[in-house]
């Protein structure tokens, strides 16, 4: 009886900490908002925010609350990558990028529930 409650409680546990969080992401490239969409995330799984141009972008959370935001833009052969937290829909992960050819801007933010 004790063996079966601890296993129900530690996969309670870490059920709870494998939540999807629902993300409301946006791309920018040169000031035109090209993609905005919501994606689910969940610990240590890069999801695919979406495509625009040359430009594929992607969010991992790392730990709970703790995301890093990636873009690949390939025509420049080059990755760029943010990390930072989100606890609450006021809380923003941003990049950008700015050169000769592109200014890019990704933005995710926790959805409202």
């Amino acid at each position: 009886m004790k063996l079966t409650l601890v296993s129900v409680l530690a996969s309670l546990a870490i059920s709870s900490f494998a939540q999807a969080a629902t993300l409301n992401c946006h791309i920018d490239i040169n000031n035109d908002p090209l993609l905005q969409t919501q994606v689910e995330s969940k610990t240590k799984q890069k999801v695919k925010i979406g495509d625009v141009d040359t430009v594929t972008a992607y969010i991992t959370e790392k730990v709970d609350g703790i995301y890093t935001l990636e873009a690949f833009i390939a025509n420049a052969e080059m990755r760029v990558y943010s990390e930072g937290m989100l606890k609450s829909s006021n809380d923003r992960l941003s990049t950008s990028v700015w050169s000769r050819d592109i200014l890019l801007d990704i933005e995710c933010s926790l959805a409202n529930h």
